[in-house]
């Protein structure tokens, strides 16, 4: 319940009420949060610039167990990087025992809308796979650097293209 109340706050931009709920109806009533309680969290602490508050929030969801879980670390790498804080978001990466495509294509997103394409560009070919998400971030990566050259070679190499590419 606390969750679809916090989710409703932050939906109509009321980020400061969502925190709100979330000490109110889960921190201070010793409710065990769940998976989907701390990537609402996170994502609110992302869009008011909370550093700190995203980290005790990470600290308490490895407490409770939710630290291995996908979904949960990519909100972390999303809040770390949202924040500038790509060390960390690195951290949570490397700490993963199970990154996925998301998990791969959020440390590429975040470099480059970061600026740092070089980085981005080694996550990417460190990836044994590769899906169109990622192909088309480095694209874009490229082009956000004036580097029209590595995006056109980055297209030529892809292998399915679709509309957006």
């Amino acid at each position: 319940m606390c969750n679809t109340i916090v989710k409703a706050f932050v939906g109509y931009n009321d980020l400061g009420s969502a925190i709100g709920v979330y000490y109110w109806g889960i921190v201070e009533k010793g409710v065990r949060p769940n998976h989907y309680t701390l990537p609402i969290l996170l994502k609110v602490c992302a869009e008011m610039g909370w550093f700190r508050e995203g980290e005790k929030s990470h600290g308490r969801f490895v407490k409770f167990g939710f630290g291995d879980d996908v979904f949960v670390r990519n909100s972390m790498i999303y809040m770390y990087a949202s924040l500038q804080r790509m060390r960390f978001a690195c951290k949570v990466f490397d700490e993963s025992p199970n990154s996925d495509f998301v998990t791969c294509n959020s440390m590429i997103d975040e470099y480059v809308r970061n600026g740092d394409v070089g980085i981005a560009r080694d996550f990417f070919n460190e990836m044994p796979k590769r899906d169109i998400v990622s192909w088309n971030t480095m694209i874009v990566g490229y082009m956000s650097i004036g580097n029209m050259d590595a995006a056109e070679e980055v297209f030529e190499r892809m292998g399915v293209r679709d509309i957006v590419s």
